[in-house]
């Protein structure tokens, strides 16, 4: 059963309950009160309709060209942003994974229900003429345009989340490969069919109308489903590395990354209800363990000299080498912590044996620590990244207000500091917990550009990219 109609049966369950719930909504005409199990009636109809649209070759929709500003609801919640590149169904509705959010049909207005997972709630209304000066109509294909070159991958940005995919289109070879619909034996055969990788920074799903995974008579969290470029699937085991041909695959069992993928154009394509734009990608190769390591310069006597008299607001012990070398990592501050309004002034000291070799001074921000699950607050503010067993990277945000943060890079190998990195730019997400481990960062202010006219924003999006750790290089990836 289609998930969005089981959260509406829930819903409507919860409103069986509560038979005195009733959303207040404006129409053209007046004011009426709608049941809220007549609008999850209505909406468990739209989701049977969209689960038909979604069978054939293309459904209709909307894209969000420009931000739209809900007007306040009746019930006093004020007012919700639509944003920008947000993509709705011909029916006013948002395909999304883990919750529903729609634009509920009233007349001259659309109700807006940003996301429920068993009631609905509506969040402002836009009038038909505000959405239409937003949007524009577009036809969302299920498979890829025939421009696009089997098996090589293409770069795309939203430009609402700053998340890019690689997308690849692969045509299955396999005579054998078969989709299993049920535990019946049911299938549908992949011959000749298309599906397209979508890797997230190294996260790779496989989707053909929904996400694939591997179908086993047990289920094994260490196997993954690959496809090949040839169009055959196998199965990986993610502790022995160890491939194994296969030619059946099932519907991913569990909730999915993303649950719909559409092709607007040659360029531009939507997951679930983002929209994604083909870009153009550099990459900077900015350390390799590889290369020959350009060694910090010591700290001069007065710069000891400076922060000798600082407080001590945490240290850290450090190692490279397999843990061959130490290193000691102190964050001192300024004596100023009497005085609220004033900031403390940071210096971060790396010491390895007897040697300082190096000292950053700035104010530096506490960021959350990854590398625990429960994500506490540390004294000292900054990441640690094992880059392999012979490097480790430390990661530091310094704060340089009004512009944007400088993110400072240390490498320590050999027994020796090296500062490889030092550009703006807002930590926006941190991946450590898988490979290659990635580092979302924000450039320049989010929304810095943008006009209002008439509930309608126009705004330049943010600009972000991407510092990937990977195969013992510190690499930078920029996307316009």
């Amino acid at each position: 059963m289609n998930k969005q109609i089981c959260l509406s049966l829930i819903a409507i369950a919860t409103c069986c309950i509560m038979q005195s719930c009733t959303q207040t909504k404006k129409t053209a005409t007046g004011t009426v009160s709608v049941s809220m199990a007549d609008a999850l009636s209505d909406s468990a109809e739209i989701a049977s309709d969209t689960q038909i649209e979604a069978q054939k070759s293309y459904v209709e929709g909307y894209i969000f060209v420009h931000s739209a500003m809900c007007d306040e609801s009746d019930d006093g919640h004020g007012y919700e942003w639509i944003s920008a590149d947000y993509f709705c169904l011909g029916n006013y509705e948002f395909p999304t994974t883990d919750y529903y959010s729609c634009l509920r049909d009233s007349g001259n207005l659309l109700y807006y229900c940003p996301g429920t997972q068993d009631q609905l709630y509506f969040r402002g209304y836009l009038t038909k003429e505000r959405f239409a000066q937003s949007t524009r109509p577009v036809k969302a294909c299920v498979d890829a345009p025939d421009s696009w070159h089997i098996g090589q991958p293409y770069a795309f940005c939203c430009s609402a989340t700053g998340e890019v995919m690689h997308v690849t289109k692969i045509r299955i070879n396999d005579p054998d490969a078969v989709l299993v619909l049920d535990e019946q034996g049911k299938t549908e055969s992949l011959y000749g069919k298309y599906v397209y990788t979508v890797d997230n920074a190294g996260y790779e799903n496989i989707f053909y109308r929904e996400i694939l995974d591997v179908y086993t008579e047990s289920y094994d969290p260490d196997l993954t489903l690959k496809v090949n470029s040839s169009g055959y699937f196998s199965i990986v085991n993610s502790k022995t590395h160890q491939e194994t041909p296969t030619s059946s695959v099932q519907r991913y069992p569990d909730l999915p990354d993303f649950s719909y993928l559409y092709f607007i154009d040659d360029s531009t394509i939507t997951i679930d209800q983002l929209v994604y734009h083909k870009a153009e990608e550099k990459c900077e190769v900015i350390y390799d363990i590889a290369s020959p390591m350009k060694v910090c310069d010591a700290p001069s006597s007065d710069v000891l000299d400076n922060i000798s008299t600082w407080l001590s607001k945490g240290s850290y012990c450090a190692t490279s080498g397999d843990g061959q070398f130490e290193y000691n990592i102190e964050v001192l501050a300024d004596t100023c912590d009497d005085d609220a309004d004033i900031i403390d002034y940071h210096a971060v000291k790396i010491s390895c044996g007897d040697r300082v070799q190096a000292v950053e001074l700035g104010e530096f921000r506490l960021f959350y620590d990854y590398r625990h699950e429960n994500k506490v607050y540390n004294s000292y503010p900054f990441h640690s990244v094992q880059l392999d067993n012979t490097c480790t990277l430390l990661i530091f945000e310094k704060d340089d207000r009004p512009c944007p943060p400088i993110l400072s890079i240390f490498a320590l190998k050999d027994g020796h500091v090296s500062h490889v990195y030092d550009r703006t730019g807002y930590i926006k997400g941190l991946n450590s917990r898988r490979q290659p481990i990635s580092i979302k960062l924000l450039s320049s202010l989010e929304q810095a550009e943008y006009e209002i006219c008439e509930g309608v924003m126009h705004f330049t999006p943010a600009t972000y990219y991407y510092l990937i750790i990977s195969d013992g290089k510190l690499l930078r990836f920029d996307y316009r």
